[in-house]
Formats: structure tokens, C-alpha cells, sequence
């Protein structure tokens, strides 16, 4: 009898401890994180379009995805909200130029609710084409500023010529 009740413990304690092993086994591998974000490329060049999409999970509609892009020094690039679709599937595409500027790697960060997730890419840089401008003197005009005539019987004015523009002022007697 002793022999039968040691076993029946060795038993019990065996399946007790399988139970709580095969439940952390399993909880690593069937977990996902609650917001995904990726981009479609991991290095972007000036000009280049950048896919960013993700996958929230149990979307309930609750909220928006919010996204934001940080530069290599922390300053943020862009900000934008997305509403995912019925399945929790969001994407958006952004150019990368104008704030996206420096080179580096710049972090997405994906927010819904409470969840939060992010991911980073690299801009290599490259030349960025701007049209040409005509030179800036020969869009100013020159504008001049008169005094109001008034009913004094001296009106005494000065003008002063500063930076191509004439200002008009009457002297107080």
C-alpha cells in the first residue's frame, strides 16, 4: 500500500508539472504583439515612396492607428491617424522628402489605444531635384508710401531710401 501511494504522488505531481509547462510552452508562440507596423523596404532614398502598413490585433474599432516618424535626433518627421479596415489591416504611403531629410534611421511608431509597436528604416539620402527660381530682386517691386496731405500750411516731409523702398514721414514742427 505504501508502495501504491508513492507511485499515485509521483503520478500527480508529474501531471501537475506537465500542465504548467505545456501552458508557457504554448503561450510564446501563439502571442501577438496587439499592433504591428512595417515598411516595405528597410532603406529609402530621396523621392522614394514609403509603404508603412500594419496589422492590429482584435480590431474593434474603437480607435485609429496613430503614427508617427521620428528622425535620427528624436524630432518628429510626420504625424498621421489611420482607420484600419473591417479585418485590422491599415497602410499608408508617404514620399520621402521635405522633413525627411537627414540621413539616419528613422523609427515609425504605431499606436492604437494602449498598444504600441515600432519599427525603423534608413534614408541613404541622394540629390533631391528643385526647379530653378528666378533670382528673388527681379520679383520685388518697389512700393511707395505717400503722406496723406493735410491742412497745415507747412507740410514738411522727408523721404528716406532704404533697401530699394521709399518711406514717406512728416516731420512734426
Amino acid at each position: 500500500m505504501k508502495l501504491s501511494g508513492k507511485f499515485l504522488l509521483i503520478i500527480l505531481s508529474l501531471s501537475i508539472i506537465s500542465y504548467g509547462m505545456s501552458s508557457s510552452v504554448y503561450a510564446s508562440s501563439h502571442s501577438i504583439a496587439p499592433i504591428s507596423v512595417n515598411t516595405n523596404l528597410s532603406s529609402y532614398a530621396v523621392g522614394d515612396a514609403i509603404l508603412i502598413s500594419g496589422f492590429v490585433k482584435n480590431f474593434d474599432g474603437e480607435f485609429d492607428v496613430a503614427l508617427m516618424v521620428v528622425n535620427p535626433q528624436g524630432n518628429i518627421v510626420t504625424i498621421d491617424q489611420i482607420t484600419p479596415s473591417f479585418d485590422g489591416n491599415y497602410s499608408t504611403t508617404m514620399i520621402a522628402s521635405g522633413m525627411i531629410k537627414q540621413v539616419g534611421e528613422y523609427i515609425v511608431k504605431a499606436s492604437y489605444g494602449p498598444q504600441s509597436n515600432q519599427t525603423i528604416f534608413e534614408f541613404v539620402g541622394g540629390e533631391e531635384s528643385v526647379p530653378s527660381s528666378e533670382p528673388q530682386a527681379e520679383l520685388e517691386e518697389e512700393t511707395v508710401m505717400e503722406a496723406e496731405p493735410s491742412m497745415e500750411a507747412e507740410p514738411s516731409t522727408e523721404a528716406k531710401v532704404s533697401n530699394n523702398r521709399k518711406i514717406w514721414w512728416r516731420k512734426k514742427t
